[in-house]
C-alpha cells in the first residue's frame, strides 16, 4: 500500500495541472491556481521519499527545505511550498500521508476513540491495574530522594480505586499485596486487565496463562494465583495507554494530588530562591 501510494504520488507530481478540486467542499467548486511546474521523475521520487520519512522530515515544510538544496544543485524546477502542499493534500488522502510518514501507529490515531459502555457491567466483574510514578519527590527512610511508584487496582464498572500499594519501584510483591487487599475487602473479580510490565506478568500472579507478552509460556509452569482462582486474564496492548481505563484516573493523580499546595516541593514547582 505504501509503495503503491508512493508511485501514484510520483506520477501525479510529474503531471502539471492548473486546477485543484476541493474534495471537502460539496458541489463542483474548483480552486484556480497557477500551473505547477513539471517535475522530472527523479525530482519527484526524491521529494516523495524525503517527505515520507519519519523524524525530522515528518512534515512537508521540513522535507521541502531538504529538497530545495538538492534542486538547486541538480537544476530541478520545483513549485513553492504552499502550491506543492495544496496539490499533495488534494490528490493524496490524509490517511495515506499519515501512514507513509508515521506508519501503522500514526494511522490508528486518525480514527476516533472508542466510547466505553459500562452499562452491561456489574461491580467487581472486572478490574484493571497499572503502575504510576507520582510526580512528587519523597525522602525515604533509607535516605533516598526519589519519586515513588504506586500500583492501583480499579473497578471497571464504577471507576473506584479499590486498593493500592507504594514502593520505590514496581515489583511483584506490591502487586500481589494490592491484589490481596482487593480480595480481602471486596471479593474475587471475574476478569483482570493488566499492563504488560514484569510486575504484572510474573508467574506468581499469572503462571499458566495461555497468552502473555512477557516470559516464556511453558506447559509445566505451576498455576499462578489468578488462574487458580479462575480469574480470566486480559493483557493490554503494549505501548497503548488508551487500552487501560485506569490511565484516566492517573491523570487525576497528576492534576489533583501531585500539584497540591500542601506538598513542599513537587516536580512542577521551582526550588526556593536563596535570599541574599
Amino acid at each position: 500500500q505504501y509503495d503503491a501510494s508512493r508511485r501514484r504520488l510520483e506520477q501525479e507530481l510529474s503531471t502539471p495541472s492548473a486546477t485543484l478540486r476541493i474534495a471537502a467542499t460539496p458541489g463542483p467548486k474548483m480552486l484556480r491556481v497557477a500551473p505547477m511546474p513539471a517535475l522530472t521523475r527523479r525530482a519527484a521520487a526524491f521529494c516523495t521519499a524525503t517527505s515520507g520519512r519519519k523524524g525530522p522530515f515528518a512534515t512537508c515544510a521540513l522535507a521541502k527545505g531538504c529538497v530545495w538544496g538538492k534542486a538547486k544543485h541538480e537544476g530541478w524546477e520545483i513549485p513553492v511550498n504552499k502550491t506543492a502542499k495544496r496539490r499533495l493534500d488534494a490528490e493524496v488522502p490524509r490517511v495515506t500521508q499519515v501512514f507513509a510518514r508515521e506508519g501503522v501507529a500514526g494511522l490508528m490515531r486518525c480514527f476516533p476513540a472508542q466510547i466505553r459502555d459500562r452499562s452491561t457491567l456489574t461491580a467487581l466483574e472486572g478490574l484493571n491495574a497499572d503502575c504510576h510514578k507520582i510526580d512528587v519527590f519523597v525522602r525515604w527512610t533509607d535516605g533516598k530522594i526519589i519519586r515513588p511508584q504506586i500500583v492501583a487496582f480499579q473497578d471497571l464498572y464504577s471507576g473506584k480505586i479499590l486498593s493500592w500499594r507504594v514502593d520505590h519501584d514496581p515489583n511483584k510483591v506490591m502487586v500481589m499485596a494490592a491484589f490481596g487487599d482487593v480480595v480481602e475487602d471486596y471479593g474475587i473479580p471475574r476478569h483482570c486487565l493488566f499492563d504488560n510490565g514484569r510486575e504484572f506478568a510474573n508467574k506468581w500472579m499469572t503462571g499458566g496463562a495461555p497468552t502473555r507478552f512477557r516470559f516464556k509460556v511453558r506447559e509445566d509452569d505451576p498455576l499462578g494465583v489468578l488462574p487458580l482462582m479462575d480469574i480470566k486474564i486480559h493483557w493490554a496492548t503494549p505501548a497503548h495507554g488508551q487500552a487501560k481505563p485506569i490511565e484516566r484516573g492517573f491523570g487525576d493523580f497528576a492534576r489533583n494530588i501531585a500539584k497540591d499546595i500542601r506538598f513542599e516541593r513537587g516536580i512542577y514547582r521551582q526550588p526556593p530562591r536563596r535570599q541574599t
